[in-house]
């Protein structure tokens, strides 16, 4: 099933850095909860920045355009 940011209802902040915020938001159709790291495409592109690897495992479920 795909999804759109708008399935999901950001309840707070929990963060946020140069290029992204990460969100608690809850899913509209299910009421589950997610962490959604919301990134700016267009500054990431800009800059050309590239992440860091992750030194713990990250799952992405949801990815949205």
């Amino acid at each position: 099933m795909k999804y759109a940011a708008s399935d999901f209802v950001m309840l707070k902040t929990l963060g946020q850095g140069s290029f992204s915020q990460v969100y608690q938001a809850r899913l509209k159709a299910t009421g589950e909860e997610f962490a959604l790291k919301v990134m700016d495409k267009q500054f990431i592109q800009k800059e050309n920045k590239v992440l860091p690897p992750y030194p713990w495992p990250l799952t992405v479920k949801f990815s949205f355009r």
